[in-house]
C-alpha cells in the first residue's frame, strides 16, 4: 500500500470512526506529512517498505535534533 493511501485511510478514520477533533486531525496530518517527506527521501514509497530500522533512523535522528 502507498504510504499517502495508508496516511489518508488513517486520518478519515480518526475523523469517521474515532470522532477525533479537527486540531487532533490536523496534528496527526502534520506530524505524518514530515514522516513521509523522510521516507520519501529515503525512496521509500510503500507502507510494507518502512522496515523497523528505517522506523527507528528517523526517531533517533529527531531525538538527536531535540537534543542538540
Amino acid at each position: 500500500m502507498k504510504i499517502n493511501n495508508a496516511i489518508n485511510d488513517y486520518l478519515l478514520n480518526l475523523n469517521t470512526i474515532e470522532g477525533k477533533s479537527d486540531n487532533t486531525v490536523k496534528s496527526y496530518k502534520r506530524d505524518l506529512s514530515f514522516y513521509n517527506d523522510y521516507l520519501s527521501s529515503q525512496n521509500i514509497e510503500n507502507i510494507e517498505d518502512a522496515i523497523q530500522d528505517t522506523i527507528q533512523n528517523k526517531i533517533l535522528k529527531a531525538y538527536i535534533k531535540i537534543g542538540q
